[in-house]
């Protein structure tokens, strides 16, 4: 396990992708989101490949207008497909959070701000790190947001659903948390 591994380049080198998932219903379709440094700024950015990973192609770039954060420096950090519609994908990062319902193949913006970390939960409630300090949850897809932890002293870096139980996972600039769900 792990004895070979293949180097499969994407258009640029300037390119940094901070978060890759694979649809839940067929592997070779994968999707990549980070961004690209131009100009001295971060342009948020995702890639596709149909072939498990072997050849990609851009499917979406923020636009620099858009921006949410500084003005020439934004990224996306996450992108994942919903566990139960592998034609449903999220984006998130420093422009907010957007939402496909064609399978990437267009994007729309559900909320502003930073999101920086997102998952779903098995009954579909997503749950995301908000501006480095809460960790929210929604139960509609992501058109409204309860914040249920909240922290001041340290930075939310990523938040995980334990996949079976009912816990999150919350990632941090000075250690782990555990939130037990209801």
């Amino acid at each position: 396990m792990g004895k070979t591994w293949e180097k499969h380049s994407i258009d640029t080198l300037r390119c940094n992708l901070l978060s890759i998932d694979f649809d839940p219903n067929n592997p070779n379709i994968v999707y990549a989101a980070g961004y690209l440094i131009a100009d001295s700024s971060l342009q948020g950015i995702v890639y596709k490949s149909d072939d498990g990973g072997k050849k990609w192609k851009k499917t979406y770039e923020i636009p620099k207008e858009n921006a949410i954060g500084t003005e020439s420096s934004y990224y996306l950090n996450k992108v994942f497909f919903d566990p139960s519609n592998s034609n449903t994908l999220y984006l998130s990062g420093t422009y907010g959070l957007l939402k496909s319902n064609d399978g990437g193949i267009s994007w729309n913006v559900v909320q502003k701000g930073n999101y920086y970390s997102l998952c779903a939960t098995q009954n579909g409630v997503l749950s995301a790190v908000v501006d480095y300090k809460n960790i929210s949850q929604s139960n509609d897809g992501g058109l409204t947001w309860n914040t249920i932890f909240e922290i001041e002293q340290s930075e939310l870096l990523r938040v995980r659903y334990d996949g079976k139980g009912n816990r999150l996972l919350v990632g941090s600039a000075s250690g782990l948390y555990t939130i037990q769900l209801k």
